[in-house]
């Protein structure tokens, strides 16, 4: 099991550190090889998702689709995909809406893990 806390903020002008997101996850790995992963926002939406993993690259990619949601009735459907290397974690969440019913780009996020002193 692994837990994670996403947030992102400004940082621009007065506004500088303000919270914009905060989301609390839970990643799970079944003994029969799925992955589950489920995530609470301050908005109080709340997302459960299953994974299939491939290895791609050198790395591992991870697709992983919303299977339930609550909480927010404009979603329609969403998806994550993450890129996992030795060195790097990228992300993209792609959503559709009642409004736009083609899933769309939402966010997109990379990490680059820094030199050890």
């Amino acid at each position: 099991m692994l837990s994670l806390l996403q947030r992102t903020w400004r940082d621009d002008g007065d506004a500088a550190g303000k919270v914009l997101h905060l989301e609390a996850d839970i990643l799970l790995a079944r003994d029969d090889g799925t992955l589950v992963f489920s995530c609470g926002q301050d908005s109080g939406r709340v997302e459960a998702m299953t994974g299939t993993v491939a290895r791609e690259g050198g790395g591992l990619r991870i697709d992983w689709v919303t299977v339930a949601h609550g909480n927010d009735d404009r979603l329609a459907r969403m998806g994550r995909t993450w890129w996992v290397g030795a060195r790097d974690f990228r992300c993209e969440a792609h959503l559709a809406t009642v409004r736009t019913p083609e899933p769309r780009k939402h966010l997109e996020a990379a990490l680059r893990r820094g030199e050890r002193a």
